[in-house]
């Protein structure tokens, strides 16, 4: 205990880093043991209730900054790949109507399904109205989907397994 305190008095009146404010460890520790009064278990709980407050403190940060970054390269490979929800829905949704042609593969059927295959990349920018709200609200809902990372989608797959299985 007298050793901390030592190490708080000579630390907490320190410079740290030539910027003008003192060390906050040894700031906190020395008014841990002045409202201790000695007693070694209030100053451990005193300690860990700072720790964990720290921590805490921290870890918010840390979701902040990561939440930003993820958005922002989300962003960049939406923009970049042209990776756009709406067009790989309806690619999807395509797909399936172009197995149901199967085997007439009529001009009609295989018409209204050209272009499957072009769902991610810049090709020629369609020019009308409908096409100029989709293209952006499809980047938009992209950048949403990618933003909450692998964990929570493999969360998610984990989870949507488990429930099929439960009944």
């Amino acid at each position: 205990m007298a050793q901390l305190r030592v190490w708080a008095d000579a630390n907490a009146s320190l410079v740290v880093g030539g910027l003008g404010y003192p060390d906050p460890l040894a700031t906190a520790v020395r008014s841990m043991l002045v409202e201790a009064q000695g007693d070694p278990q209030v100053v451990k709980k005193s300690l860990g209730d700072w720790y964990d407050g720290q921590m805490a403190s921290t870890s918010r940060l840390y979701r902040q900054h990561m939440r930003s970054i993820s958005v922002g390269i989300a962003l960049v490979l939406v923009l970049v790949f042209n990776i756009n929800a709406i067009r790989i829905a309806d690619s999807l949704y395509s797909q399936a109507m172009q197995a149901s042609c199967g085997a007439r593969q009529s001009a009609a059927c295989l018409h209204a399904h050209a272009g499957l295959f072009h769902v991610t990349g810049w090709g020629a920018f369609p020019g009308n109205l409908g096409a100029l709200v989709l293209v952006p609200l499809g980047w938009a809902l992209m950048v949403a989907l990618l933003t909450p990372g692998a964990d929570f989608w493999l969360n998610q797959l984990s989870r949507l397994r488990g429930f099929g299985s439960s009944g």
